[in-house]
């Protein structure tokens, strides 16, 4: 349960969130700053530039986009910030952005908005007769003031939507343990022979993501060849760069989506406007009937 736990906090805090990480550091009187990745940043929209686990942001507005990892901003910064801590988020309304996001489900939360994920059970049931399907049930909750009233109740509703359509997909979450090396060549969009790094080469697999911060594709080998060569049963369909990610799920989630949503206030240490999405995750996990030892000796 913990490692999907995590999986739904890395998902929701990088494609719902937009937490973002610094490529360099900040110093103040800047106005370009590198992020992980700026494709979910917009010209002319409001971000916060912030210490993680510190109550207190600058905002800013974005200038341009100038790329993949770049923001250019329309006034300078005021302050330092490191790629340890520096953390670079959406505004919403002008006003708001997530100050965390919990695994668990604290009683007393100290800054909101916040997003909490509790896992709550885990079933399982024979699949077929070497393997099992694992079902996770998960709980997860938008919490706001609700002092803002109508643009918080907004709030929640929106961010509540983000939240259920970023978490439609069959291939998420991505759970450890997987594997992962690296593109050794350029890849154009109709190649159908890839060359990896052969050291972290996992060949047990039949399907592969290939990521950078702009696609992610899956990937189905033909045939794994010597020195890290893999020929793919189509094209890749999108260019990628050698340094690439290409990455090797050690858990197959098949059936991930969220199952039902209520809205409404709820009472924690303050009145809040909230929703609690239930989510839940199916994985099919190998059972092979191997004795290791006799079964009628003692």
């Amino acid at each position: 349960m913990y490692d999907l736990l995590v999986a739904l906090k890395n998902i929701i805090s990088r494609k719902v969130v937009n937490i973002q990480t610094l490529r360099q550091p900040i110093s103040a009187g800047d106005t370009t700053i590198y992020v992980r990745s700026a494709k979910r940043f917009d010209p002319r929209s409001d971000i916060v530039i912030y210490r993680d686990g510190e109550g207190e942001a600058e905002k800013k507005t974005i200038q341009t986009v100038v790329d993949w990892q770049t923001l250019e901003l329309t006034t300078p910064i005021s302050d330092n910030y490191d790629t340890s801590s520096g953390r670079v988020q959406n505004l919403f309304e002008g006003v708001n952005w997530v100050r965390a996001v919990y695994i668990g489900d604290p009683p007393v939360i100290p800054r909101y908005p916040a997003i909490t994920i509790y896992g709550r059970t885990r079933e399982s049931e024979w699949l077929t007769l070497d393997s099992t399907k694992e079902t996770f049930d998960v709980d997860i909750s938008v919490y706001i003031e609700a002092s803002m009233y109508e643009k918080g109740y907004e709030y929640v509703l929106k961010l509540t939507k983000s939240i259920e359509t970023t978490l439609f997909h069959n291939f998420y979450p991505l759970v450890s343990p997987h594997c992962e090396t690296q593109l050794t060549e350029d890849v154009s969009d109709t190649d159908i022979i890839i060359r990896v790094d052969e050291d972290n080469l996992n060949r047990q697999f039949l399907w592969f993501f290939v990521e950078n911060d702009r696609y992610t594709r899956v990937a189905r080998p033909c045939q794994y060849r010597e020195n890290g060569v893999i020929e793919l049963v189509m094209s890749m369909g999108v260019p990628f760069s050698a340094g690439d990610d290409v990455i090797f799920p050690g858990r197959h989630f098949y059936d991930t989506r969220a199952r039902s949503t209520v809205y409404g206030s709820v009472v924690k240490d303050s009145l809040l406007w909230g929703s609690r999405i239930s989510y839940f995750a199916t994985e099919e996990v190998l059972r092979m009937n191997i004795f290791y030892e006799a079964i009628n000796r003692p």
